[in-house]
């Protein structure tokens, strides 16, 4: 039995060139903390089962903890001034992510 199917490879590549081309600078969609791609961490709001991989934001550490201890619906993140339930993220919907 394969490890990784042939069709997990290939989003695999998809995913990597998509976190590939994000801008090497990014913000924390809760706290606002700046730092690099590579320093934040990448949440996906649905899990990384099939299309949820490309959906994602960028979130510090400690926010990035936070978000996945908690069960509260109203946790919220802040993208710039608009206030964003992050369970109601939905596929395609990759505003909440910088480019």
């Amino acid at each position: 039995m394969k490890r990784v199917s042939d069709r997990q490879k290939k989003r695999n590549a998809q995913y990597k060139k998509q976190t590939d081309g994000d801008s090497p600078i990014q913000k924390c969609k809760r706290c606002g903390t700046v730092g690099t791609k590579r320093t934040l961490e990448r949440h996906h709001p649905h899990r990384r089962l099939g299309k949820n991989l490309f959906i994602y934001i960028y979130l510090c550490a400690e926010c990035h903890r936070q978000v996945e201890e908690t069960s509260d619906p109203e946790f919220l993140i802040r993208d710039n001034s608009t206030e964003k339930n992050f369970h109601d993220i939905k596929p395609g919907e990759n505003f909440l992510r910088d480019k």
